[in-house]
């Protein structure tokens, strides 16, 4: 973190809160979305929101090759913030694992970035992606000496299914 701008975002990720900001957005590769739940409560950390059977039949994971993982839902509320405010991170997701096998266990990579340069970062490396549909929910604080612009949250997992996604966050006074 040895870029003087290197304070500018506070990370406030659980592990899975970590894993959630990972796979950001619908992306194509994931076989695109499911139904977003109604939860309201962003308090930060994890949530089961659907047991890995229900998950399992809404998915149709049977005619599916496994790991099956899709995007929920990805945001930033707001997704426009003040120098000194804050943001809630939401990212909920749907996993199928064939019959028997553990959570899949990766390493989980959460960055802050200013342009290309990266200003803020964590790293869980036994991050774990657990079978149903979770919501992960962790804040982003930004200090009151950021500059405004854009910046982006860019997560990455590596395991036995690699992910790399980013959702951009506006600084503005």
């Amino acid at each position: 973190m040895g870029h003087p701008a290197a304070a500018l975002m506070s990370l406030s990720h659980p592990p899975v809160a970590r894993v959630a900001a990972l796979l950001l957005g619908c992306g194509l590769w994931l076989g695109g979305c499911v139904a977003a739940p109604l939860h309201t409560d962003r308090t930060p950390g994890e949530k089961p929101d659907a047991d890995p059977a229900a998950v399992w039949a809404e998915l149709g994971c049977a005619t599916h090759r496994l790991p099956l993982l899709r995007v929920v839902t990805h945001e930033l509320v707001p997704a426009t913030v003040a120098p000194g405010g804050g943001v809630s991170h939401r990212f909920v997701y749907a996993l199928c694992l064939p019959p028997g096998q553990k959570p899949l266990t990766g390493r989980l990579r959460t960055q802050v970035l200013r342009d290309a340069v990266v200003i803020g970062s964590e790293t869980v490396p036994q991050a774990r992606l657990r079978p149903g549909r979770w919501i992960v929910d962790s804040r982003i604080t930004v200090p009151a000496t950021a500059a405004a612009g854009t910046y982006r949250v860019r997560v990455v997992f590596d395991g036995p299914i690699t992910f790399r996604d980013e959702i951009t966050l506006t600084v503005r006074p």
